[in-house]
């Protein structure tokens, strides 16, 4: 009895000493310039609490989800650090720390803190803020064109059909399909195997073409860093409208997923440069991107932005050059 008693005086010794250390290190966050939620606070509660399995909007486990402002504001309390559960949770070394397999830096503690104590309004960085590009893919803006052109499709994994009960129209839907992806870990992610499978269960299967290796690249780098879902700042640029730059990537990962092998969609096929110049050259590849003149939209998802529906008129204006 004596020795335990030793024991845990000595751990709160410890305790009050490192307490002590703390309080004394943590920055004012009233000196500090204010703390931008949407690039700085977001992504550590999405790539650190709200993964898979954890506290996503599938799993939300112990009922918390940490992917957007509004879910993680039900456990933080603007202004008051000690009394937000997400804060004591991270800062936690024994009752239910999070995450529960490697803590989040101190950096990113201590930018939780600070953005709290300030409000915890739902910041965004100033317009003159540097914008920093992530390393690797983002879901709207790389990976879901691709999934959308190549699985999302009529008969297949769209949200009508949804064959083998799998549908990929949209981040949740493909997360909630069968555990597909596993964050973190293309390798082990069924969603890449079948994309890499053998001639008798890949996917897209025949007559569709397969994906390209670049487009399998972009799907496995986002799973490898954590799956997230991201709306990423677009990346399209109107003074780039050369096919070998821009033109030729747009219609691979836009349209021909349905538009290839031996029975495209429509019978028009968008595999080759001579095939995309001819549906430019006598108007249709603009009036169905635009829906114009009674043309059903394309792609069906309608997910050509402003801007790349600019490079594909200003690349037709040019001449419909192979450049």
């Amino acid at each position: 009895m004596e020795k335990r008693l030793l024991v845990y005086i000595g751990i709160l010794s410890i305790s009050f000493i490192l307490l002590l250390s703390c309080e004394h290190d943590l920055p004012n966050a009233s000196e500090i310039p204010e703390v931008c939620f949407g690039s700085e606070v977001l992504p550590i509660f999405q790539t650190g609490c709200g993964i898979s399995n954890c506290h996503d909007a599938v799993s939300a486990k112990d009922g918390f989800i940490y992917t957007n402002y509004a879910s993680i504001m039900q456990t933080i309390v603007p202004g008051s650090p000690d009394e937000s559960k997400a804060y004591q949770s991270i800062i936690s070394l024994f009752d239910h720390p999070m995450p529960p397999n490697e803590p989040l830096s101190l950096e990113a503690r201590t930018l939780i803190r600070i953005w709290i104590e300030q409000g915890a309004e739902k910041t965004t960085c100033p317009d003159d803020t540097t914008t920093i590009i992530a390393s690797y893919p983002c879901f709207e803006r790389e990976v879901l064109p691709i999934l959308l052109s190549s699985c999302a499709t009529t008969n297949c994994h769209d949200a009508i059909t949804h064959e083998g009960d799998y549908i990929f129209s949209s981040y949740t839907s493909l997360m909630e399909s069968g555990k597909l992806v596993v964050p973190y870990s293309g390798s082990t992610s069924k969603l890449v195997k079948v994309l890499t499978g053998n001639a008798e269960d890949i996917m897209p299967p025949p007559p569709q073409d397969p994906l390209t290796a670049d487009q399998i690249a972009i799907i496995t780098d986002w799973i490898d860093n954590g799956a997230i879902n991201e709306v990423c700042e677009t990346l399209c640029d109107t003074t780039i409208f050369t096919y070998s730059e821009a033109i030729s990537d747009l219609i691979v990962n836009n349209c021909k997923g349905c538009h290839s092998g031996s029975s495209p969609s429509g019978g028009v096929s968008l595999t080759t440069y001579d095939q995309v110049k001819l549906i430019a050259d006598d108007g249709r590849l603009l009036e169905t991107i635009k829906a114009l003149n009674g043309r059903p939209l394309m792609p069906p998802s309608g997910s050509l932005s402003n801007c790349q529906i600019r490079q594909l008129e200003k690349w037709i204006e040019a001449g419909s050059l192979n450049n």
